[in-house]
């Protein structure tokens, strides 16, 4: 089930070749109609444009701790299954 989620959040990259010519298209387009410098992100903003320093979760001390505890429970799990 958790795979569902990171799915449905990356749907969105589906088309994101698409949306960028589009999105250049109209910048070249205004652009040359326009007496003021403008940007592609001016006209048309995404999800993917926010910078990348945002996105980045930090990971915790207790982030790494529990992590190493859980995959030290899956590893005796499997050993046990193993051995059994």
């Amino acid at each position: 089930m958790y795979e569902l989620e990171l799915i449905l959040n990356s749907l969105q990259y589906k088309f994101k070749n698409s949306w960028e010519e589009t999105r250049m298209l109209a910048y070249t387009t205004a652009q040359v109609n326009s007496s003021k410098k403008i940007k592609a992100t001016d006209l048309m903003q995404f999800t993917w444009d926010e910078k990348i320093e945002e996105q980045i979760e930090t990971i915790t001390n207790e982030d790494k701790e529990r992590i190493k505890q859980k995959s030290d429970e899956i590893i005796k799990e499997l050993n046990n299954n193993i051995n059994g």
